[in-house]
Order: C-alpha cells, then sequence, then structure tokens
C-alpha cells in the first residue's frame, strides 16, 4: 500500500473513487499494485463502503506473473560460500538436491527417510490442501 502508484487514490475519499481512477492505478503499477488494489476495491465493497464495485469484476486487468525459474547452479554455488553457518549450508544444499520447497524440507522427519536406498520422500504441502495427500505416510 505504500507503492508511489497508489498515491493517485491515497487521499481520495473511498465514495469518490472511480473506475478511471483505479485504472490510471493499475496502468501505472506492478503486479502487487494489482492485487493488493482487488483487495482493498473488494474489501471496501464487503464493509458497504461502497455503494457498489467502483470496477466490476470483469473490468479489471488479467493479472500476468512473470515466469518463475529456479537458480542456477552458479548461484546456488555463491549462496553456499556465503552463509557461516553449517546448519544453513546443509539445508541450502538439501534444498537444491531434492528440488523440495522450503517448507518441505524444513517438515521432514527421520521416518521420511529410507536410509537403506538413501531414497528421501515426502509430499509437496501445497498439494495436501488439494487432496493429493491426506496426511504423510
Amino acid at each position: 500500500m505504500r507503492e508511489k502508484p497508489f498515491d493517485l487514490i491515497r487521499n481520495l475519499p473511498v465514495i469518490e473513487t472511480r473506475p478511471e481512477h483505479f485504472i490510471a492505478l493499475l496502468e501505472c503499477g506492478t503486479v502487487c499494485t494489482n492485487i493488493f488494489s482487488r483487495r482493498l476495491h473488494n474489501f471496501a465493497f464487503d464493509m458497504n463502503w461502497l455503494p457498489a464495485p467502483v470496477l466490476v469484476r470483469k473490468h479489471w486487468p488479467k493479472i500476468h506473473f512473470k515466469e518463475k525459474r529456479g537458480i542456477t547452479a552458479e548461484e546456488h554455488g555463491k549462496i553456499i560460500a556465503g552463509e557461516r553457518s553449517p546448519e544453513w549450508r546443509a539445508f541450502y544444499r538439501m534444498l537444491w538436491h531434492t528440488g523440495g520447497a522450503q517448507t518441505d524440507i524444513a517438515s521432514l522427519r527421520a521416518g521420511d527417510v529410507d536410509w537403506q536406498t538413501k531414497v528421501v520422500s515426502f509430499f509437496p504441502q501445497e498439494n495436501w490442501h488439494r487432496g493429493a495427500a491426506s496426511h504423510r505416510p
């Protein structure tokens, strides 16, 4: 909310906010501006601070996220080289070698490792709510 684009509506009374104000805000903002302005708008509407939506859902610009990528081996090496804590270095290496998310790897238990075959198994936490894995084995 501290982003510069919000200066366009920051001092406007909520009831005086017009669609063109939000369009101008969104045109000069980022993906985060789009997301937070939607939240602000929907909150004001849900609280009955607005008699009607300023922008109806179909008029909000589509959110376009940048392509995501993993870090490179070189970037990983720089992270490892700059880390003084042996525990954190081990954690970063585990993330790198398993491809697990931070929460997944931090949640590992001894039972998740087959010590004879040297295999680590885990269910990505992001899938738990979708029913992909209702519980850990």
